[in-house]
């Protein structure tokens, strides 16, 4: 009897680590043969290292990201559902006689959006990015407008979109750098890592024409903690894998693009991620809703409130360090109610050294509404009183 995949994948990723030069400690250099390779902490964004980040090339089925992306955006908005029926156009003709990968849908059929962004984080498949966009925009071209300007609004410089799916096209590329930050907002949707961590999904299209799906990115079975993204090749892009993975509460990003042979797109991811986890670790600084000031109100029910973290912090350290120091910068330095729960009155940094790792806004912790005449008037004879014994 034979090895199944597994056993055969496992043999493969076995040889690739050992060929790989770990490192012993932080600060050592990584050598890479990816034209372009990055190394995000996923959590504060801090580049861990580098290689001609920002040179745009083309990013072949890396493109796909944006399109889950932009997907599970309106997801959240409430303007889609994963239960939604697309309807399949003649847009998949679109595709040409060489579509790349797909799922062989036909004009007609009707699928969840759910099995088509199945289609798209596991099996990498073109005609499904197509269907997605239409379900979403109307047509392909007013998502690739969107996919533009979402990759604007998150500082996505050097790059531009054609198409939704990667297929070689002039005038689309990203940088490294620029998918590194695709990536790190992609991982904070938790249903897209739950889409991009499906190894196999047998059954897709049933018998008599059975299609089973198997991730293109092996790095779900041949590294621990890796739960996405994209894999991506074309002969112009070359071999390129936009990874992520956490371990011990860190999240790493890892992106290589241009490597010139199969699988070596794996083997310089395997070697990213296994830099930053040996040489670096994850500390909470401060958790979400965790109060760390006071702001005066006038006017309000309450004459002050509390201000709290917007969202946990935490603070990336090589590994044998622990120094660092949180701070508290106010913009505001008194409210005026009404007063928003969420009112944004300054941020929490952390300082390492003389340098800004990572920060959160700080809000207000709840609601305060307008005080009455009364109020307001007992408060300052009060205060007359007060000041005047």
């Amino acid at each position: 009897m034979g090895l199944g995949p597994r056993y055969l994948v496992a043999l493969v990723v076995f040889a690739l680590l050992m060929s790989l030069p770990f490192p012993r400690g932080h600060c050592q250099e990584i050598e890479t043969g990816a034209a372009s390779a990055i190394l995000l902490a996923g959590g504060t964004g801090e580049v861990l290292f580098e290689k001609d980040p920002h040179t745009p090339r083309a990013p072949a089925s890396m493109t796909k990201i944006m399109t889950l992306l932009l997907a599970f955006d309106a997801i959240n908005a409430g303007r889609i559902t994963l239960r939604d029926q697309v309807a399949i156009t003649e847009g998949v003709k679109t595709l040409g006689e060489d579509p790349g990968t797909w799922v062989w849908l036909e004009p007609g059929e009707i699928w969840s959006l759910e099995e088509l962004l199945v289609a798209i984080a596991v099996a990498s498949a073109n005609d499904a990015c197509v269907a997605v966009a239409e379900h979403i925009a109307g047509n392909e071209s007013i998502f690739v407008e969107l996919m533009n300007q979402r990759a604007q609004d998150l500082g996505m410089e050097n790059t531009h979109f054609q198409n939704s799916h990667g297929l070689s096209a002039d005038e689309h590329y990203m940088s490294a750098y620029a998918t590194a930050l695709l990536s790190r907002e992609a991982s904070k949707h938790a249903g897209l890592l739950k889409l991009t961590s499906i190894y196999e999904y047998p059954g897709f299209r049933p018998e008599p024409r059975r299609l089973d799906l198997w991730n293109t990115n092996k790095l779900l079975v041949w590294y621990e903690g890796v739960d996405g993204l994209k894999t991506g090749w074309t002969e112009e892009a070359d071999y390129c894998l936009a990874a992520t993975a956490q371990r011990n509460g860190l999240r790493l990003i890892s992106v290589v693009m241009g490597c010139g042979a199969a699988n070596t797109h794996f083997s310089e991811s395997i070697k990213l991620l296994q830099y930053g986890f040996a040489n670096y670790f994850s500390q909470r600084a401060v958790s979400k809703g965790q109060i760390l000031e006071q702001i005066p109100v006038l006017r309000g029910k309450e004459q002050a409130i509390g201000l709290v973290a917007a969202e946990d912090l935490d603070v990336i350290l090589p590994k044998g360090e622990k120094d660092f120091t949180v701070k508290v910068n106010l913009e505001r330095k008194v409210l005026t109610a009404p007063v928003d729960a969420g009112t944004e009155c300054g941020q929490i940094q952390v300082w390492r050294g003389n340098k800004i790792t990572a920060s959160v806004a700080l809000v207000a912790s709840r609601s305060v509404e307008r005080g009455n005449f009364l109020l307001s008037s007992w408060r300052f004879f009060k205060k007359w009183f007060q000041f005047g014994g």
